[in-house]
């Protein structure tokens, strides 16, 4: 039991759809016995929040194709930061090591986070610094 973990799963409860939470118990699991990740690390993260039951069926429509945005809560750092507090200690030692970070916000018909993380390795840190 780490009582840091479980305060940023309470965290991740009051911001993200509630599968998220669920998600970072898998990665609890999956982690289990691995070295925690030490280095630079690359994370994009994509937000899909479900479409409004309320609007339109055109409006849905318009959603879905990507022809409207959801700026709506939660924001997006706020998501990020909710999702690296809950990783640290789990995936990566603290998330100081993310040197790179993609995310996206849209509608979808499934909502959920999905989050993609990578090692940075030296070319890659070379080509950005170019």
């Amino acid at each position: 039991y780490d009582p840091h973990m479980a305060g940023a799963l309470a965290k991740l409860a009051g911001v993200l759809p509630e599968p998220v939470g669920a998600h970072i118990q898998a990665t609890v699991q999956a982690m289990a016995g691995r070295p925690l990740l030490e280095g630079a690390v690359g994370v994009r993260l994509c937000i899909d929040h479900a479409v409004p039951q309320s609007w339109s069926g055109k409006k849905q429509r318009m959603a879905l194709a990507g022809e409207v945005f959801p700026t709506v809560k939660p924001d997006a750092d706020n998501v990020c930061k909710a999702i690296f507090d809950g990783l640290n200690g789990v995936l990566w030692r603290d998330d100081v090591l993310v040197v790179d970070l993609a995310v996206r916000k849209r509608y979808s018909p499934t909502p959920c986070v999905c989050v993609e993380v990578w090692t940075m390795q030296v070319a890659q840190q070379q080509e950005m610094a170019a």
